[in-house]
């Protein structure tokens, strides 16, 4: 497979051998804010047929690509997404983007990324409606509620856990190396992976475009957050995203995902009668 996407000026590659050893592993892993021992959300993400390996009839799904357009041109922000929120990654259900230098928005379901990795980990930790503003990548960015940190790895420290065998982030860095070198990506892992996504991505934090605003809705089923609603500004810092409009977006997406669920347990009860 080809090699990982060089690291960012800001990692300094003298320091990565001390970066992958295992007492520096173990800190990366102590720092991020969400585990995969969450009994209780991982059952209803499974009841909602919402795990990495369920969603094949509502990727891309035209009434939630509907959503996310809505959104991100009623914000003009630059994305709006959907995200299922899973064991080990995030998937995006639906994934517009269209920044001031686009003619024609951009579409990526289907692309995941490790949860490791994204924003919305935050969302799910904190169980409530999140809105920050600041920079990903130079983490930098603050919850405009509470001024709490919402902190995120370094590029040298995703690389660093990929290195070290988490197979998700390896995966990651395979497809958008992959990507950066006009192939279409391809995993063992995940056939669905979205080349598109991943130029998207590369488009973003990897050459400079760092996330400047970010609100993450929870869309919860049984009462567990099981997916997202997020509208991103990877421009600007905004003072002006309404959670109660995005709320409502997310209501829109939350009965959708529902009516999916109640239609899979009773074509799984008449399976079984």
């Amino acid at each position: 497979p080809p090699p990982p996407p060089p690291p960012p000026p800001a990692f300094d590659a003298a320091t990565f051998e001390e970066t992958m050893s295992a007492a520096a592993v173990r800190d990366i892993a102590s720092r991020l804010p969400v585990f995969h021992s969450e009994p209780e959300r991982l059952v209803a993400v499974e009841e909602a047929g919402l795990e990495d390996d369920q969603l094949d009839d509502i990727i891309g799904r035209e009434d939630l690509v509907a959503l996310t357009d809505a959104a991100r041109e009623e914000f003009a922000a630059t994305d709006a997404f959907i995200g299922s929120v899973g064991h080990k990654r995030q998937t995006m259900l639906s994934w517009t983007q269209k920044r001031p230098e686009d003619a024609v928005a951009r579409h990526a379901p289907g692309h995941w990324m490790p949860m490791e990795t994204t924003g919305c980990k935050h969302v799910v930790k904190k169980d409530a409606p999140l809105q920050a503003n600041g920079g990903i990548l130079a983490d930098t960015m603050r919850d405009v509620d509470t001024g709490a940190p919402m902190s995120n790895l370094s590029l040298g420290e995703y690389t660093a856990l990929a290195e070290s065998g988490n197979e998700e982030m390896g995966a990651m860095f395979q497809n958008l190396g992959a990507t950066m070198e006009g192939a279409a990506p391809e995993t063992k892992l995940d056939a669905r992976a979205s080349a598109i996504g991943y130029q998207m991505f590369a488009d973003g934090p990897l050459n400079g475009c760092e996330t400047q605003h970010y609100t993450g809705m929870p869309i919860k089923l049984g009462g567990n957050t099981v997916a997202t609603f997020c509208v991103v500004d990877s421009k600007r810092t905004r003072d002006d995203i309404s959670l109660e409009r995005v709320q409502a977006f997310a209501d829109k997406a939350r009965a959708l995902l529902e009516k999916r669920a109640e239609e899979r347990r009773a074509a799984n009860a008449a399976g079984a009668a």
